[in-house]
């Protein structure tokens, strides 16, 4: 996404070489907001990893870890797909 963003200004400066300035439109501002969800989901799994320690055996977990477990689940879920509404979202702007 961040790769997108950094072609799209590099296809303006070229096109409008006296023009200092990247202008950003709709479909790059919302890459950036995807970017966001991005960053919420990667730090909600990170910090889910360390405090409930995932990648246990689930016979050894605690009632309040799985509880743990199942909402960091449900965050991340309603992040991704935010997020993925999102990307479609900046597709579908230059149309």
């Amino acid at each position: 996404m961040s790769l997108q963003l950094c072609c799209s200004s590099l296809i303006y400066s070229e096109k409008n070489p006296e023009d200092s300035g990247h202008n950003l439109w709709w479909d790059d501002l919302l890459i950036i907001v995807v970017l966001l969800f991005e960053y919420g989901l990667s730090t909600t799994i990170l910090w889910a990893t360390v405090a409930f320690h995932f990648g246990r055996n689930v016979e050894g977990a605690t009632e309040s870890q799985v509880i743990g477990f199942l909402k960091s689940l449900m965050t991340v879920q309603m992040t991704y797909h935010c997020a993925q509404a999102a990307v479609k979202s900046s597709l579908l702007m230059p149309y």
